[in-house]
């Protein structure tokens, strides 16, 4: 059975919701602290995509400025806002720590039904950071995907790598998938349960990476998916 998951249009671009196990919710947030991109392969590259860290959670981000991080609005559920921003391929290790100084969610943030799934619409925001981050910004895309369907994009998102195994989170990730059905709030990808390369539980935040003219940008941050 191919199991879809969906973006939604929202503030600068998408919000990507995606299916590849459960995406109960766990402590502050629907997807923070629990698993990340499943099928996928360690990251050593994209220095822009780091972690964006509550005092009880973490999800992904990435910096589209010097001092701008986006990521996903669920990420400051239940009172919890990020206050660090931390860059580096291992959450444990971070290269730079950077100081949070103001968390913008989507005033439109909320729940919504889109082709017969009860999902998070708008559910993006903006991390402005203290200081400007050490590292070179990616690109956003603002334009609409109509027309896009079948390109091939990348995943990144730090967190658990397995679903059996809850301490397997806080690598950076990355796993290749492509854009499905374009429906007027985003877009859907597809996966087989069988066979699950996809996002999760912990990418929060994280982009969706397309390859625009040689350069990749990002068109989507993932929100949430399906209950398998």
């Amino acid at each position: 059975m191919i199991r879809p998951a969906v973006s939604l249009i929202a503030l600068l671009l998408s919000v990507a919701l995606f299916t590849a196990c459960d995406h109960s919710v766990e402590g502050p947030s629907s997807e923070t602290s629990l698993q990340s991109i499943i099928g996928g392969t360690t990251d050593s590259g994209h220095p822009a995509v780091g972690v964006v860290m509550t005092d009880a959670s973490i999800c992904t981000g990435t910096l589209i400025s010097p001092r701008i991080v986006l990521t996903a609005a669920h990420c400051a559920a239940y009172g919890y806002t990020p206050k660090w921003f931390l860059l580096g391929p291992n959450v444990e290790n971070p290269s730079t720590t950077l100081y949070v100084q103001k968390w913008i969610p989507h005033p439109q943030f909320g729940q919504q039904v889109v082709d017969g799934y009860q999902v998070q619409v708008h559910d993006i925001a903006v991390v402005v950071l203290t200081d400007a981050a050490p590292i070179a910004p990616i690109k956003h895309r603002t334009q609409s995907l109509v027309g896009k369907e079948g390109t091939p994009i990348t995943f990144v998102g730090f967190g658990q790598s397995s679903i059996y195994n809850p301490n397997s989170s806080g690598t950076k990730m990355k796993v290749n998938s492509s854009i499905g059905d374009v429906n007027s709030q985003g877009f859907w990808n597809f996966t087989t349960p069988s066979n699950p390369k996809n996002t999760c539980q912990g990418d929060s935040g994280g982009p969706a990476l397309m390859v625009v003219s040689g350069t990749e940008q990002v068109i989507s941050v993932v929100s949430s998916g399906d209950a398998q």
